[in-house]
């Protein structure tokens, strides 16, 4: 009944999981999009698009968040618009203003109005112009002179006040509180005609001019100076909630703000130290993150285009690249160079400076310039084995690879060019190494005080490897070695020291008493010569029946025989069943295997 019941409450427990993780995404989701309202609300394009696009990455079928984007995009546009046309239409009225052409200058002002009606600036300077026309209108009558500082004496005069401003949602400060006043326009209203005159705006007092001044920082989204502002009226009326909290709230659209530069600015240096580096992808997604921030960066954007075309060009090349060297190898290693040197060719046309092509090139120059010949073919054969050992990593043995083939050709630079680039990477890795024999000697002295000899041995073998001048990992092998022979149970002789590829070498023996079947380890002892890391197979079992699983690892390079221990004690087969045979195969290249030696650690 018990049985019965584990299965049914793993399934609850599971779906208990998975509901509190849909709860988890679904509140995750809700809280970005009410942030992302928010900021939507505060005009704060950037941010509003960023939290959007995480909510889609959480609920891909909820259109809501699309649908903001969508208005982002539409606001953005307009809104670069509207203040591209505002600007133009500035620029042109303060030319007028300041040649005193006050009627041209007037007009311009008024059509700067009507893209952004809360501009005080633009209805301060209308002020100063219909006072200049009356100033001149007095002098006239004064002097009886026919004059006036406008040409056709056209004054526009203010039929709505500042207070009154049409089709804007306006912060006004009146009475010291702090009132958000929607207005609208009717269809009969005249959009250009809002125009404060001195007598609509008498005396005003200096906390109204604070306040006054503080909205319109605030409109141009000039926070330090409507903090001053702000300070200041507040010292004027340090009881008012309203002024406080409106200070409250313009600092934490700075500070907003700050940390929205700060982010934006440490995302271009990255861009731009990526572009250093020739990171194109870095410099790329940088470039995409800073235009989330301000959409509205046509340098960055210009930047991003060129990069991504940059990027499409340079894959295509890689590609092409590729492909030519990879042919190139192809015929190379069929001993056909002249074919050879041409594909190298092309591929040097698309990277002149790549290292292998031009070291390949050189190569093939000077095989062909050498008589066919036994020497020849070794001295390929080297550097076949000595390019698979680069490939492998394994710089010592390339090394030792590259001065087998130097001695078929002395007068070969290639094979000496290697070698010192190889000799110059290995003290470029000697610390690298030296971290790893520590590493090597710390796992194997644990793995010995524990008696775990397979991988007490692997490690010692690594840690002898890495810096074969030192004998400690030496002597810790000889004596794990000498400890499992004497612990000797049988030993095994293959028929021929050289074990195929695909060949499977068989080695019988009379079953062991199963007392001497209990932790057992293998001992082999073997040699690689070839490039590459070959792989060693061993299965056994009774008479015509395979009873184990098979063991295999992975054999390293050396010219010289070398001992590795393989565990046989976590196998149930091998200790209940009396097997009388144990098999080997090899995958990758022939190996030389001197004999085999079951001991048992009891």
């Amino acid at each position: 009944m018990i049985k019965q019941l584990k299965p049914a409450l793993f399934m609850i427990i599971i779906l208990l999981g998975a509901t509190n993780l849909q709860a988890q995404n679904t509140s995750d989701y809700r809280k970005l999009i009410e942030e992302a309202d928010l900021y939507l609300e505060a005009g704060d394009i950037g941010f509003a698009r960023i939290d959007y696009e995480k909510a889609i990455k959480l609920n891909p079928s909820d259109e809501h968040p699309r649908l903001k984007l969508a208005e982002l995009d539409r606001l953005a546009l307009t809104q670069k618009k509207n203040d591209s046309l505002f600007e133009q239409r500035l620029i042109n009225a303060e030319r007028y203003f300041k040649a005193s052409n006050y009627n041209l200058a007037q007009t311009e002002f008024l059509k700067s109005l009507e893209l952004k009606p809360e501009s005080i600036f633009v209805k301060e300077r209308l002020a100063t112009i219909a006072s200049l026309n009356k100033k001149a209108e007095r002098k006239e009558k004064d002097s009886g002179l026919n004059t006036s500082l406008s040409i056709n004496k056209q004054v526009v005069k203010p039929n709505i006040d500042i207070a009154s401003t049409p089709k804007k949602e306006t912060l006004s400060f009146i009475d010291n509180q702090t009132t958000i006043e929607k207005q609208t326009t009717k269809k009969e209203q005249q959009k250009n005609t809002i125009v404060p005159s001195v007598e609509a705006d008498a005396q005003p007092t200096q906390l109204q001019i604070l306040l006054r001044s503080a909205d319109e920082y605030l409109k141009a989204n000039d926070f330090e100076n409507a903090i001053q502002k702000l300070e200041s009226a507040s010292a004027l009326r340090p009881t008012d909630k309203n002024i406080k909290h409106q200070l409250l709230a313009t600092k934490a659209q700075l500070e907003k703000r700050r940390k929205e530069e700060k982010s934006y600015s440490d995302l271009i240096t990255s861009a731009e130290k990526y572009i250093t580096q020739n990171n194109i992808r870095g410099a790329i997604e940088s470039y995409e993150s800073a235009l989330k921030i301000k959409p509205d960066e046509t340098t960055v954007e210009n930047k991003l285009t060129a990069l991504r075309d940059k990027l499409t060009v340079e894959i295509k090349l890689d590609q092409d690249f590729k492909v030519f060297v990879d042919k190139a190898d192809n015929l190379f290693h069929a001993n056909n160079f002249t074919e050879a040197g041409k594909v190298y060719e092309q591929a040097r046309n698309i990277k002149p400076e790549d290292k292998y092509v031009k070291d390949k090139l050189l190569e093939i120059s000077r095989i062909e310039s050498i008589a066919n010949g036994e020497k020849l073919k070794k001295y390929k054969e080297a550097i076949d084995i000595a390019e698979a050992l680069v490939k492998q990593e394994d710089w010592q043995g390339a090394v030792q690879a590259y001065n087998q083939a130097s001695e078929h050709q002395p007068n070969e630079q290639y094979p000496k060019l290697r070698i010192t680039e190889l000799n110059e990477k290995l003290q470029t890795l000697e610390a690298q190494l030296l971290a790893s024999y520590n590493n090597a000697i710390t796992e194997g002295d644990k793995a010995y005080q524990t008696r775990s000899w397979d991988i007490a041995m692997d490690n010692y073998i690594q840690a002898a490897r890495a810096k074969s001048s030192n004998n400690l990992a030496q002597n810790q092998i000889s004596k794990i070695l000498s400890f499992l022979e004497g612990k000797l149970v049988l030993t095994l002789t293959p028929p021929t020291t050289t074990l195929f590829l695909e060949k499977e070498m068989k080695l019988s023996f009379t079953p062991l008493e199963m007392s001497k079947r209990r932790n057992n380890y293998l001992i082999i002892r073997i040699k690689n010569s070839a490039a590459g890391t070959p792989r060693l197979y061993i299965s056994y079992g009774l008479n015509g029946q395979k009873n184990g699983g098979i063991l295999f690892r992975s054999i390293l390079k050396g010219n010289n025989f070398t001992n590795y221990i393989v565990k046989f004690s976590n196998q149930d087969r091998w200790y209940r069943l009396e097997n009388n045979w144990i098999t080997l195969a090899v995958e990758g290249s022939p190996l030389e295997i001197e004999y085999l030696k079951i001991c048992a650690d009891i």
